[in-house]
């Protein structure tokens, strides 16, 4: 009963992955054709639509991860979320991570 259940949120969560891949599909498409060809979006805007592809991409790859890790086992799955939310951790607070870890530099 509890693995059928796992089995149908697992399936729930890989086609709500599909479709976020699809739109990060498309929103890749947009911006690639923005620096290639057309310069339509403002400078501004760019920064801020840089920001939304890597969210989009972040957050495409969790949750396929999870689908995946759902339908597999309990373990794969608790590994997957404790990965998962050290990157998230890293990512929005880049102060967090410890000074033996080498940093990039912006100069």
């Amino acid at each position: 009963m509890a693995k059928k259940a796992s089995r149908e949120r697992g399936w729930v969560l890989g086609l709500i992955g599909q479709i976020l891949a699809f739109i990060t599909f498309i929103f890749l498409a947009l911006m690639l054709v923005h620096s290639g060809i057309v310069g339509f979006f403002p400078d501004a805007a760019m920064s801020i639509l840089t920001t939304v592809m890597f969210a989009l991409i972040v957050v495409t790859i969790g949750f396929n991860g999870l689908a995946f890790s759902l339908g597999k086992s309990w373990i794969l799955f608790i590994i997957f979320v404790i990965i998962f939310a050290a990157v998230m951790v890293f990512i929005f607070l880049p102060g967090a991570l410890p000074e033996w870890l080498p940093r990039v530099s912006n100069g």
